[in-house]
């Protein structure tokens, strides 16, 4: 006589999910200064990944940092990645409205 048996297992799989943010340099295409433009006028200015303002936001290259993050989760996770910005003082600019353009890429 031929028997056969089987085992069943099962184990909830919690998957980890690393997430990376990269930001551009901008229109300068310099991430140590970056600038506001209204013009031909400019301001500079920077993006920082700590409070302390000493960790410039960017790709990884040029002294800059990616933002990275790694967690566990089911379902829905909802993440706030905070963003310091710096404008050093005494700019000798016109008054106005100055722009620039910062790409954010997300990959997980």
């Amino acid at each position: 006589m031929a028997r056969s048996a089987g085992v069943s297992a099962w184990a909830p799989f919690v998957p980890r999910l690393n997430v990376a943010a990269a930001a551009s340099p901008g229109a300068s295409n310099n991430y140590a200064g970056r600038t506001l433009r209204n013009g031909t006028n400019s301001l500079v200015y920077n993006l920082y990944t700590n409070a302390a303002r000493t960790q410039i936001w960017g790709n990884g290259t040029d002294s800059s940092l990616r933002v990275t993050q790694s967690f566990a989760g089911l379902l829905l996770v909802d993440r706030t990645i905070p963003v310091y910005g710096r404008i050093p003082a005494r700019q000798n600019v016109r008054a106005g409205a100055y722009s620039d353009t910062i790409i954010v890429t997300v990959t997980y």
